[in-house]
């Protein structure tokens, strides 16, 4: 866990994003690309990066397939990786640990040590966030984390039910996780889910009339009823299947996923949405 504090403007988009795997050549590169270009060009743009951001398999892991790897060697996945998001390093606000580095941790931990090292050790300076992590906006908190225990499944025969019950299933696995954070989110399911603060019914009275309210966000508090915070997974931009080649979602038998982050729209300090971005 760690504590991070962060400045951004009034109104402001902060990308949810992560899973992307260097290394393999079923990575969304161009969805990547597109995502730190989001970043670089948009001012009132900052970025939370959600771990895995290589695929860290070795050539003893019953996973390994050199048909799909682009490059072998964990610690060059990391360096691609400080490649890639050196224009922008100073636009995402914490950098969380996941899975596919945390394997390796026998080795040391590519993730701190090679992509989040300062500057002049050859990293992007970003700030390390463990697992997971709390971020303080001043107007709100996020808590982020890679990944939460289980899976996000369910067995219903409906579609619909099956959507709601996913969502369901993600937000009581988040929801003890903090308490005083009007979003949580995490990475690590390949999934990309919104769930918004329950839209509920109640009534109040001014000594004269009863009149109606909803629940909707509660910005910030040292309590947040479960019900009035937002939920999120990341997705990913890991491709579960690849034209000539077999992938390990594949061989698994994993069902498609869909591509792509999640962006937390703020406007005058307040989180207005949290929007599914598909590519």
């Amino acid at each position: 866990m760690q504590l991070i504090k962060a400045s951004i403007r009034d109104d402001a988009d902060i990308v949810l994003f992560g899973d992307s795997h260097e290394g393999t050549i079923a990575q969304h590169t161009d969805g990547l690309l597109e995502v730190i270009e989001y970043l670089a060009t948009h001012k009132n743009a900052y970025g939370i990066y959600m771990g895995d951001e290589t695929e860290a398999i070795m050539v003893d892991d019953k996973r390994y397939n050199p048909e799909t790897c682009s490059q072998p060697i964990p610690l060059l996945q990391s360096r691609n990786v400080v490649k890639m998001f050196k224009p922008v390093r100073k636009k995402v606000l914490c950098w969380l640990w996941g899975n596919h580095t945390q394997l390796l941790y026998r080795y040391g931990n590519l993730t701190r040590d090679i992509v989040c090292a300062a500057e002049k050790d050859g990293g992007l300076g970003i700030p390390y966030g463990t697992w997971a992590a709390k971020v303080d906006f001043g107007w709100f908190k996020f808590f982020v984390c890679h990944g939460v225990r289980g899976r996000l499944t369910s067995n219903a025969k409906d579609y619909d039910q099956q959507q709601a019950n996913i969502k369901a299933s993600l937000k009581m696995k988040l929801r003890d996780l903090a308490g005083d954070c009007v979003a949580m989110a995490c990475g690590h399911f390949h999934k990309l889910i919104r769930v918004e603060p329950s839209n509920k019914l109640y009534l109040i009275d001014d000594g004269k009339k009863v009149k109606q309210r909803y629940l909707g966000a509660l910005q910030r508090a040292e309590w947040i009823d479960p019900d009035r915070r937002w939920y999120g997974c990341t997705g990913s931009f890991l491709k579960s299947t690849v034209i000539g080649s077999s992938t390990y979602a594949e061989i698994a038998g994993y069902g498609p996923v869909e591509l792509g982050c999640l962006i937390a729209r703020v406007r005058d300090r307040k989180i207005v949405d949290l929007e599914r971005w598909v590519m």
